[in-house]
């Protein structure tokens, strides 16, 4: 959904479980994302979120959402559907 609607994100993966996929989804998305793990939460991460979320943080949301627009196609399920159908022709 990130990625879908060109919103910049802080993602504060789960740290317990086993195989992180929440922080490996988050890296997929680029520097559209920032990625803080639990033990950094504090007040430097707010000043960011706060500074951010400013009009003087636009130029840097605007980069975010840029990166956002490379990370995961629109027609995403399109293309899944196209190779489905490929892929049933064959048999």
């Amino acid at each position: 959904e990130i990625a879908a609607l060109r919103r910049p994100a802080v993602v504060v993966p789960y740290p317990h479980h086993v195989d992180r996929h929440q922080e490996k989804n988050a890296l997929e998305l680029g520097e559209g994302v920032r990625i803080v793990h639990e033990e950094r939460l504090g007040v430097s991460v707010r000043q960011d979120l706060v500074r951010l979320c400013e009009p003087a943080g636009a130029n840097e949301r605007a980069r975010m959402s840029a990166a956002l627009a490379h990370a995961v196609p629109l027609d995403g399920g399109v293309r899944i559907l196209e190779e489905l159908a490929v892929l049933a022709r064959g048999r």
